[in-house]
């Protein structure tokens, strides 16, 4: 699921020739005139695997997750549960931002192309060396 979701950006950022933003997504799903149907087949895997991230019956990720509370409850913590349940409300909200930038926006060049600008070059941001987020990374380890 995570990984067609990858695949679909990676080929969007191909396409275009630079880093993909929501505006890109923008009308993806959408069949032109003069397209064929091949150009929105993978908006519709992107779509699908949104839906499965969130857990939207009959997808595996409805699955997995009803396996994973259903065996949480079994063992007593239905609290947890609930909790994964909210979880997976608010990241659904995330997941369907996709799908509507995909299937219920028109594309907008210009629009793509403004928020292309602004993102951040990359390397842009301040550098650290590896060599000091290791202790970090390694403390979180042995902590947990």
């Amino acid at each position: 699921m995570t990984l067609g979701a990858f695949a679909y950006v990676v080929v969007l950022e191909r396409q275009i020739g630079r880093e993909a933003t929501f505006a890109d997504l923008a009308g993806r799903g959408w069949i032109d005139e003069d397209e064929s149907l091949l150009h929105t087949l993978p908006a519709l895997g992107m779509t699908i695997c949104m839906l499965a991230l969130a857990g939207i019956p009959p997808t595996a990720g409805f699955f997995s997750k009803f396996g994973l509370f259903d065996g949480v409850v079994e063992v007593g913590y239905g609290w947890l549960a609930v909790v994964g349940a909210v979880g997976s409300v608010v990241s659904l909200a995330y997941y369907l931002r996709v799908v509507v930038e995909l299937y219920m926006r028109p594309r907008d060049e210009a629009r793509a192309a403004e928020a292309a600008e602004s993102l951040p070059a990359p390397g842009a941001g301040p550098q650290r060396p590896a060599g000091t987020r290791l202790p970090v990374a390694a403390a979180f380890g042995v902590a947990l």
